[in-house]
């Protein structure tokens, strides 16, 4: 028995439970490894169960749900062992995202699993996220730093970027802006990471 059985014993929760232990049991060992960390069908697969929309509100086309659902899920997935960034873009991203005030329109794109959002520089354990620097310029503000862990990869579509300065923001920027340097590799789990480099990008006002 888990934590999570005794979070929300609500028949909702048992649904979710259920149906994420379904999904994730339907994953077998030569699947994972031919996803080579990735596998699109099964992130649309997440898509269509709600997972991706388990934090977001009706607007966005989400459930509405909270950090429980979203916990139940997050523990289907990585007892399965998916590679896929559910915690790191539907959770963690989404969450900011929610908090900084974005659109409808950009979060209905993460539901819908079209949009794949890294967190840099936020979102990890506490003693490995590493905060980019904002600093005021003429034309906005000038990122820079060094982010050496990032949960991102060839599938990701944007950057979320937290920077830390006199006035912290969040930049949302596609992934292949020039100016940002990614450098990929793999985890031992065979997800997709990268150190994610910044050396004076410019985010206008």
């Amino acid at each position: 028995m888990s934590f999570l059985d005794h979070l929300t014993p609500s028949d909702e929760a048992e649904m979710i439970r259920d149906s994420a232990t379904r999904f994730t049991g339907a994953v077998s060992e030569a699947a994972l490894r031919q996803s080579d960390g990735f596998d699109a069908d099964r992130w649309v697969g997440m898509a269509d169960l709600g997972w991706h929309g388990i934090l977001a509100d009706d607007a966005a086309g989400g459930l509405g749900l909270g950090a429980a659902e979203a916990a139940i899920l997050a523990y289907a997935a990585g007892h399965a062992r998916l590679p896929e960034p559910f915690v790191a873009s539907s959770v963690t991203a989404l969450t900011a995202l929610r908090a900084a005030g974005a659109g409808s329109d950009v979060l209905a794109g993460l539901v819908a699993g079209s949009r794949i959002f890294a967190p840099v520089g936020f979102g990890l354990p506490v003693g490995l996220a590493t905060p980019v620097s904002a600093a005021p310029d003429k034309d906005g503000a000038s990122l820079c730093g060094t982010v050496p862990l990032c949960e991102v990869g060839p599938h990701t579509t944007d950057l979320l970027i937290f920077a830390d300065g006199p006035e912290p923001m969040l930049a949302r920027l596609p992934s292949g802006t020039d100016g940002i340097a990614i450098t990929p590799y793999r985890g031992i789990d065979g997800r997709h990471l990268g150190k994610v480099h910044l050396d004076g990008y410019t985010v206008g006002d």
